[in-house]
């Protein structure tokens, strides 16, 4: 896939993030699968852009995950579908998530990421000291928020092809053991769907 993009791509590790430390820059983590169309797409269009990729190299630290072969890194920075657009820190504290972006939307998300980091530095990722200092929301965490999460399932859930969302899904177990225990047929659906389609090549199969 990398071919097909401008973008001098590093792999994920250490020194990818020690370089965005020396060169004071944010990451830009892109990750992707060999059967997402969309990934494909967009390292045909946005990343094969001359300015874009200009923009990654000379603002960004860019790297290129496999999500399938680096679980991990998946479940901690999948933003909902593939591709995952994922802008960190170089402590890899989260800036800024998307998905797929068009050439002129990830110019703009480009500008807008790298101008915040330079106001801001490493804060641009902090979380507020509200939430992780010694001033935490008020309210109890009681039976209202597990309403809350259960709804969500209802208004996200796919009637047709069973999971939740609408484009290119990836089945995060949490969910499904949550739906489990609120919304089983939903669970149950998706579960099937995930064994009925999983190796169907001739309907584009299951997006896991």
């Amino acid at each position: 896939m990398q071919e097909e993009t401008r973008v001098e791509w590093r792999q994920w590790g250490q020194d990818a993030f020690d370089e965005a430390r020396r060169r004071s820059v944010p990451v830009l983590l892109s990750l992707s699968t060999t059967w997402c169309v969309d990934c494909h797409e967009m390292d045909a269009t946005t990343y094969a852009d001359t300015n874009v990729a200009a923009n990654v190299n000379d603002r960004y630290v860019p790297i290129r995950v496999d999500a399938d072969r680096h679980p991990r890194v998946r479940e901690r920075y999948a933003a909902g579908g593939f591709p995952s657009t994922v802008f960190l820190t170089p402590d890899g504290e989260v800036l800024s998530t998307a998905t797929a972006l068009a050439p002129d939307g990830m110019r703009q998300v480009l500008d807008r990421v790298a101008e915040n980091y330079a106001e801001k530095g490493d804060d641009a990722g902090r979380v507020p000291r509200a939430l992780s200092g010694d001033l935490p929301p008020a309210g109890e965490v009681d039976a209202a928020i597990e309403e809350q999460l259960a709804g969500q399932l209802g208004e996200k859930f796919d009637d047709r092809f069973a999971g939740w969302g609408e484009s290119a899904k990836f089945p995060l177990a949490r969910t499904v053991e949550f739906a489990l225990k609120r919304e089983r047929d939903q669970a149950l659906r998706t579960l099937d769907a995930i064994r009925d389609h999983l190796h169907d090549d001739v309907a584009g199969g299951f997006f896991r």
